[in-house]
């Protein structure tokens, strides 16, 4: 489940470590172990009830089934953001975030400082990355490697604050007081 260290040489320097890769970890690792016995048992519990009757039957095949599958894969989509570790490559000026896939195998995604992008929009990630979401404490990052923080923030690129200029449409009248807006509504 470690990467191994040929591969993480190739990845740079090791820049963050999350702080909750063992929580992760554990809680993954028991939904997928829970799931796995739920389905170990289905045909023990099949051989049980074959005398019930079949409203019985589906109802409870279809809840535990339910359950069942649905749990690994809702703990995945809200854990398949969570980074576990970080690398920078200085010479290729690449990022790369090793996360869980569904089966709990490391993947890494590697990103240069200009495809980041904020997160904004969902409260359960730090910044976004194409269409792939990454939650991460950039508290960590910055005490861990300040350097490789500052890249990754992008504040050693000089501002553009033209792509944050409002220009107001000329047939909308500007609003001096509550009062003028009012009396527009009214």
């Amino acid at each position: 489940m470690k990467l191994k260290s040929s591969d993480s040489s190739m990845l740079g320097r090791q820049i963050y470590v999350g702080a909750n890769n063992r929580l992760v970890t554990v809680i993954k690792l028991f939904s997928l172990s829970s799931s796995l016995i739920g389905l170990a048992v289905m045909p023990w519990l099949h051989a049980q009830i074959s005398s019930s009757s079949l409203v019985f039957k589906l109802t409870l095949f279809g809840a535990s089934g339910f359950f069942i599958l649905l749990t690994p894969i809702l703990i995945h989509t809200l854990a398949r953001r969570y980074v576990l570790s970080m690398y920078y490559n200085e010479s290729t000026k690449c990022f790369s975030a090793v996360r869980y896939n569904l089966l709990m195998q490391q993947r890494t995604v590697s990103f240069t400082p200009e495809q980041i992008e904020d997160s904004l929009a969902n409260p359960l990630s730090t910044f976004r990355v194409g269409n792939q979401d990454f939650l991460i404490d950039p508290d960590e990052l910055m005490r861990s490697d300040p350097e490789a923080f500052v890249i990754f923030m992008r504040y050693d690129q000089p501002i553009d604050l033209d792509k944050y200029k409002v220009i107001p449409n000329k047939s909308e009248k500007i609003y001096t007081s509550c009062e003028d807006q009012r009396n527009r509504v009214e």
